[in-house]
């Protein structure tokens, strides 16, 4: 999505003057964040625009962040809140651009391929021994490298859903996607031989 960009909403969660002009009612750390949205969000969500190359993942990205900073127990301690933020956004759109990159890369791999070029009964056959073969293989996993496989690939959830649903980091999704290829891909070549 491209086009001119537009201030985002403020997050729900941030009481305050983002809110309909009331004082914070929360702690220190609250007003310090109200601060820094209204002081420099505008530049935040045009670099991960620039980062990601969507206005919709960019307020994503932004409003992630600053859910990840309210989260936090003390904002009042971290001497930097910008860099902080800025470096916490950054983060969150470099796992978002690694999630769709692993996301594209298996989308792409000829053994997921769903185009047939003909329906004989030897296609069939051949078909029918490898899909038994990628069966085994994936039942052959550990039961949280085959769920991860199976959310990401038939579920089409995002790396950070599925972590989040597993309660693994984003990295370890990956790992797990790149095991389970692997193995599929090791069944298809063993049955091919």
């Amino acid at each position: 999505m491209t086009g001119p960009i537009r201030a985002m909403d403020p997050p729900d969660e941030l009481p305050g003057p983002i809110q309909g002009g009331a004082a914070p009612t929360a702690a220190a750390g609250t007003t310090e964040l109200t601060r820094l949205f209204q002081q420099h969000n505008a530049s935040l969500v045009q670099l991960l625009r620039a980062r990601l190359r969507s206005d919709e993942e960019a307020w994503d990205v932004a409003q992630e962040a600053y859910v990840r900073m309210l989260q936090l127990d003390r904002i009042g301690t971290i001497s930097y809140l910008r860099t902080y933020l800025f470096r916490t956004a950054f983060n969150i759109a470099t796992d978002r651009l690694r999630s769709g990159q692993v996301r594209r890369e298996s989308h792409r791999d000829p053994m997921f391929d769903p185009g047939v070029e003909e329906r004989s009964p030897d296609r069939f056959a051949v078909a029918s021994e490898a899909l038994h073969a990628v069966e085994a293989a994936l039942a052959g996993l550990p039961a949280n490298v085959r769920e991860t496989f199976l959310l990401y690939r038939f579920g089409e959830l995002e790396v950070v859903e599925i972590a989040r649903r597993l309660g693994v980091s984003d990295r370890m999704v990956r790992y797990y996607v790149q095991q389970a290829m692997s193995a599929c891909r090791a069944a298809m070549e063993g049955e091919g031989q």
